[in-house]
């Protein structure tokens, strides 16, 4: 069931839900049924925002909290496999020099047309 207080503007649903936090068990007998319905009914809703809130904001802490780990989670697999890179960077200019003397010779065999 959801509560549609869009009709209300921002300002009087602030001092309506201030009122139902004041008021207390005595007080909203006293107060007519209609307006102690929408009084009850605004209090459900801005309690229900502001819940949500907090489990937006716990959510978005703890996104962080995930990215940092994996950030640092990152890095020492980076600096741990730097050796490695190393040796496969070596092993490709020593490749690349390979087919580049392979393909100098095979060159020096054809006659060259001028």
């Amino acid at each position: 069931m959801a509560i549609d207080v869009s009709f209300i503007p921002p300002a009087r649903l602030e001092h309506l839900y201030e009122e139902a936090m004041v008021t207390d068990r005595a007080d909203m007998r006293k107060i007519a049924a209609r307006k102690r319905y929408a009084l009850v009914a605004i209090l459900v809703y801005m309690k229900s925002a502001s819940a949500i809130d907090d489990l937006v904001h716990i959510f978005i802490v703890w996104i962080r909290r995930l990215i940092a780990i994996a950030k640092q989670r990152l890095e020492e697999y980076r600096l741990s496999q730097a050796e490695n890179v190393d040796d496969f960077v070596l092993l490709l200019y020593n490749m690349l020099l390979a087919i580049k003397g392979v393909l100098w010779s095979n060159l020096q065999k054809w006659p060259v047309f001028i």
